[in-house]
């Protein structure tokens, strides 16, 4: 015949035995301590076995000290695994608030063209999140594995080149290493992420003969335009948008900044470019200088100047024999910027005139821009000075 179970029986079995969350806790006072530890079971019957078992140890201590020292160890055992709960029931920040501390941080100093840039690739890594982890919406939920399974998507279903690779990479990792700042249970899924080797494809410098082909077309604009290129190494999208307002009645001073770091680019307007723009007539100058430039968009201007090198006979492209379906830009309206960094360093003028200039920031990116080749060696090697 079956044992009936009686209340106090089951009472008993029970004793100093809580259940929180489908897992039995030890809660009992040993010595005028009240000890509280998990037992990592969900079966009453273990639970009794490690409940005896744990208040024996604890009820035999010799000392005091060897109790005290047994009591925080079931309490560490305790604050171990809360704080593992914790960590559990910590979602993170969602992706929408994550971008908007990112872009609103005081540690973003970045100009709006560059800001937008971040935009757009984060916004790729959310649409491809939400087309393969739709359930994904928070940081927390978003672990190594998935950041790999991005990574190789860009680099394998959208095949792009190295360098667009890395800055994809580059935003998601920054975006959540700037949530890491403000939640210490976060670790960033990206900070692994190798990045693709770049293979350097820099601009070309305009030679002399091609510099000559540009000065001598009968297109005046196109001069005036390829002449500001030059002599203030402004990128397009500044050039294009210089007024006649922005220079001194007299032409010999120009004030602007540079578009991609806001560095002050004001300048004392070099003779040759002031023999340009004098072709214009008093009376015209107003507005853009290259209004026609001026109306095109980035892009469609960077088109029609590419255009109009290879109606001259310079080399505009190159067939791309890596990854990525462009071709290899080999001179356009950059190569201007390179060109005039590289001859003013050439003719003599210091490195700090020309970051000046520039607006670089860094030597390493003056290097970047600076072309400097055999007959350049020769000409440090004979300033030495010494004989032998």
């Amino acid at each position: 015949m079956k044992k009936q179970v009686t209340k106090n029986e089951n009472q008993e079995e029970k004793q100093n035995l809580i259940l929180v969350n489908q897992t039995w806790y030890l809660r009992a006072m040993v010595n005028g301590v009240i000890v509280k530890q998990s037992l990592h079971t969900s079966n009453l019957a273990e639970a009794r076995i490690l409940r005896d078992e744990r208040l024996a140890s604890l009820k035999s201590a010799k000392d005091e000290k060897t109790m005290l020292q047994s009591v925080q160890r079931q309490l560490d055992g305790i604050s171990i695994e809360e704080e593992r709960r914790r960590k559990e029931e910590n979602q993170g920040e969602v992706f929408s608030t994550m971008w908007k501390r990112f872009e609103s941080s005081p540690a973003r100093d970045v100009v709006p063209e560059v800001m937008n840039t971040y935009r757009r690739h984060w916004n790729v890594f959310i649409e491809w999140l939400q087309e393969n982890h739709p359930l994904v919406l928070r940081s927390h939920q978003v672990d190594r594995s998935i950041a790999q399974e991005y990574a190789d998507h860009l680099w394998n279903d959208m095949k792009m080149t190295p360098a667009n690779y890395n800055k994809y990479v580059a935003t998601a990792k920054m975006v959540f290493n700037d949530s890491m700042d403000r939640d210490d249970d976060l670790n960033n899924p990206f900070s692994r992420i190798k990045k693709a080797v770049v293979k350097t494809n820099r601009h070309e410098i305009f030679t002399e003969e091609e510099l000559e082909l540009m000065k001598a077309d009968s297109d005046k604009e196109f001069v005036r335009f390829c002449a500001i290129g030059l002599y203030t190494t402004q990128r397009i999208n500044r050039a294009k948008s210089i007024q006649w307002e922005w220079f001194s009645p007299d032409l010999k001073q120009l004030y602007i900044n540079h578009n991609k770091t806001e560095a002050d680019g004001s300048m004392i307007v070099p003779a040759e470019l002031i023999a340009v723009l004098e072709r214009v007539p008093p009376d015209e100058r107003h507005g853009f200088v290259c209004p026609t430039w001026a109306k095109m968009h980035k892009a469609v201007a960077c088109l029609k100047f590419r255009e109009k090198l290879v109606s001259l006979g310079i080399v505009a492209q190159a067939e791309n024999t890596g990854r990525g379906k462009r071709k290899i830009c080999v001179h356009g309206y950059h190569s201007f910027r390179h060109t005039g960094i590289t001859r003013s360093l050439q003719n003599g003028a210091s490195s700090a005139e020309v970051k000046r200039l520039s607006g670089q920031r860094t030597t390493a990116m003056q290097e970047h821009y600076t072309h400097m080749g055999m007959e350049d060696a020769g000409r440090a090697a004979s300033k030495i000075g010494f004989s032998f």
